[in-house]
């Protein structure tokens, strides 16, 4: 035999045992996608050829030869065994082998073992390259991982990038085996290829590199003279390390070089991991301290890194303007609080009007009336200012102008109608109850009136409402002078004490008293505690004819209104009035 063929044999046994030894299984269960990749041919993919026990694959149902990889669709437990792929390279014909391995389960035999941390963010990725690539997969909604065989319900697990799952803050619960599958139409069977991985945790201590988070190149305005305290905050892991320091250099001198300087650290858990705190305390800032690199500096086992400022000297009128802009601020939001109080009525009825002009639909409340008008005076008697404002100002003024509906008794009921029925079914029709009340300095003398009668009836039916059920509210409001209340009922001395009283009494008349309009002060106040007007009747100008209890209800024809006697005649214009404000 010639001495040429000795060497030849015994690197083809090489060869023989390396290929032998380096036999690669792949775990796929029945029914799922395989892929057996002929790695040594990976560039002589086109003369790449297949076979297993010495026979070819020519005749194998759903197998078949793509791109120099074996693919079966699907695997089955009879596709278990060894294969060969056959490929020529330069030095010749060649040939490697893989082993598929196909089980009845579920989810695939483990074919890889990974480690976990305690703490760490750990990514586990799905190997499953030849899928991927083939089919042009790249979003994480393309791969869905399970856990034990079952739907993985991990808080703040994800997949992110090409089937990689993120699980955050390892703990002792996130070990054990874990499966991604990928599910695709081929030729339109569906299919699913599985991976999976045993995830088993250590005790070992994960260090990575300190990175420090502040100070990055930062600039430091201090004042000559004072104390500073400078921060550095170090991000150093998932757990504590006794190995870390962290320490200060200024202008790369070490601090026990300046005696005004004194410097501490602490570990601070925040977000799962661990940080590092250090502290540089300089009792008194000197001229030789501006201007030179101050470095927080941090190391461990794995690495190191530092974080630089600079101190530089602050504007004295910086402060001065600062303390300036603090002062206006704070003057500026005392004026606007005091603006709003003193101004809050006008505020909220200029908001209802914008309200009206925009509101397109009106939520019905089967109220038939804005405010119900009632007067409380001595029996029999009725002051002459109070019956003034009760028929001719007050009505002048809401109806009017503001387009409120009201009911004045005298005014607005039918002759024969049963009294007590009607006004009780008229305060509960009513959204307000006008509670006029005579005071010590009403003018005028006293005289009967058969229109004006006290009606004690409907008093107590509002009043009682308003009480028990908050509705219809009651506004009182005191003509001619301030009212003596301890004569009155207890539940109107309530109302008094709770909410307070609106004041009305006759202006005199001057120059001095049309410039300056005091009784605008009384009807804001007025209209501040009336409903907003409904859509449809806002203001009008001119007078407006007021509408009939009697006849919304029975469809009679309702009486002249007071309004346009008034109109019609001079001499009845409405007084002028005076007012102090809401409430008294």
């Amino acid at each position: 035999m010639p001495l040429w063929i000795v060497p030849a044999l015994l690197l083809s046994l090489v060869q023989a045992h390396d290929h032998q030894g380096a036999l690669e299984t792949f775990h796929v269960s029945a029914g799922h996608l395989a892929v057996l990749p002929c790695s040594p041919a990976q560039r002589h993919r086109t003369n790449v050829s297949w076979s297993r026990d010495g026979q070819g694959l020519g005749g194998t149902m759903g197998v078949e030869v793509q791109e120099g990889q074996l693919w079966f669709r699907p695997a089955n437990t009879s596709h278990s065994g060894v294969y060969t792929c056959h490929y020529r390279s330069q030095s010749g014909q060649k040939q490697a082998q893989v082993q598929l391995s196909v089980s009845e389960e579920k989810c695939p035999v483990v074919a890889d073992h990974r480690p976990l941390h305690l703490g760490e963010n750990v990514k586990i990725p799905c190997k499953l390259p030849h899928v991927y690539k083939a089919y042009n997969l790249n979003s994480p909604k393309d791969t869905r991982w399970t856990k034990g065989c079952a739907p993985l319900h991990r808080s703040g697990a994800q997949v992110i990038g090409r089937g990689y799952l993120l699980i955050p803050w390892v703990t002792p619960g996130d070990a054990g085996t874990y499966t991604c599958f990928i599910d695709l139409s081929v030729g339109g069977q569906n299919y699913s290829a599985a991976w999976s991985v045993e995830m088993t945790l250590t005790n070992d201590t994960v260090f990575v590199q300190p990175h420090v988070v502040y100070p990055r190149d930062q600039v430091v305005q201090v004042h000559l003279g004072r104390s500073v305290e400078l921060q550095c905050l170090a991000d150093l892991g998932y757990s504590e390390d006794s190995h870390v320091d962290m320490y200060w250099l200024l202008n790369n001198t070490h601090t026990e070089d300046y005696p005004e300087v004194s410097d501490s650290w602490i570990f601070v858990p925040e977000q799962r991991r661990v940080k590092g705190k250090s502290t540089l305390i300089i009792s008194e800032v000197h001229q030789e301290l501006l201007n030179i690199s101050i470095f927080c500096c941090v190391k461990n086992t794995v690495g190191e890194d530092y974080g630089q400022l600079w101190l530089t000297q602050a504007d004295p009128n910086e402060l001065h303007s600062a303390l300036a802009w603090s002062l206006s601020l704070s003057l500026a939001l005392l004026l606007l609080a005091a603006f709003m109080y003193y101004c809050r009525v006008e505020l909220v009825l200029a908001s209802r009007d914008l309200r009206s002009r925009f509101t397109k639909h009106y939520v019905q409340d089967g109220k038939l009336y804005d405010g119900l008008v009632s007067c409380l005076h001595p029996p029999g008697m009725t002051p002459t200012e109070l019956s003034l404002f009760s028929l001719q100002v007050l009505p002048w003024h809401l109806e009017g102008q503001w387009g409120y509906r009201l009911y004045v008794p005298g005014r607005d009921d039918c002759p024969g109608e049963a009294m007590h029925e009607a006004l009780s079914e008229t305060v509960r029709k009513s959204r307000r109850l006008l509670l006029l009340l005579c005071g010590s300095g009403a003018q005028g003398p006293l005289s009967s009136s058969e229109e004006l009668q006290p009606l004690c009836f409907e008093q107590r039916v509002g009043l009682y409402d308003a009480l028990t059920q908050k509705e219809p509210r009651v506004i009182l409001i005191e003509i001619g002078g301030p009212v003596d209340y301890s004569s009155l009922p207890e539940s109107v001395q309530y109302l008094r004490r709770t909410q307070g009283a609106l004041r009305w009494r006759l202006a005199p008349r001057g120059r001095l008293s049309l410039l300056l309009r005091p009784e605008r002060g009384f009807w804001n106040g007025l209209r501040y505690h009336m409903p907003p007007v409904p859509l449809g009747r806002g203001v009008h100008s001119g007078t407006v004819q007021p509408e009939s209890r009697s006849a919304s209800h029975r469809g009679h024809r309702p009486k002249q209104g007071l309004m346009e006697l008034v109109k019609s005649s001079p001499s009845a214009a409405p007084a002028k009035s005076s007012a102090q404000g809401v409430p008294v």
